[in-house]
């Protein structure tokens, strides 16, 4: 299967199932029915061109069907000069995750493995990780959702082909509303 790097602003939607709490796919995706719902906050990502770190606002809105068989996300957030928006869905089988975002009118989908999960006092953190591109390059990439009480933070980590270590690249922090 092809991995395609979907912009950041997608990667926050996961499902809920009723499977089996040994494997951290199945961990991830019966906590994950918390994130049903209104957020919202920032982005925060790295701009390539001037290595500096912008923010932008951002929502989403999270939910899932009755038998929660799949996630659907809508997201807003404001690129300089307009508004943005988009949406995805997501589904979970053992300990990948499917997503396919669209924006524009174009589809791209990607999968990643749930290679961790653990709970905490307040909420949990998971990884997520997947082969793909960033800036057009090819890079692994790793993404760390962490639910503490009400605040939702993804951050986003790439290491492209041939360098030591994973580096930053973005962050969503989002309050529940």
């Amino acid at each position: 299967m092809k991995i395609y790097l979907i912009p950041f602003a997608a990667l926050g939607v996961l499902l809920s199932t009723t499977a089996s709490a040994q494997e951290p796919g199945d961990m991830f995706a019966t906590a994950s029915a918390n994130l049903a719902g209104d957020w919202s906050g920032y982005l925060e990502y790295r701009d390539y061109q001037s290595g500096d770190i912008a923010r932008i606002p951002h929502e989403r809105s999270i939910t899932l069907p009755p038998d929660a068989s799949y996630v659907v996300t809508q997201l807003a957030f404001s690129d300089p000069g307009q508004r943005i928006y988009a949406g995805e869905i997501a589904t979970i089988s053992e300990n990948t995750i499917e997503l396919a975002f669209v924006r524009g009118g174009t589809m791209e989908v990607e999968s990643y493995v749930v290679s961790g999960f653990q709970t905490t006092a307040t909420g949990w953190t998971t990884t997520l990780t997947a082969s793909g591109y960033d800036a057009g390059a090819p890079a692994d990439i790793r993404i760390v959702y962490t639910l503490d009480g009400e605040t939702l933070t993804l951050e986003k980590m790439v290491q492209p082909e041939g360098d030591d270590a994973h580096a930053f690249r973005n962050r969503v922090v989002l309050e529940r509303q």
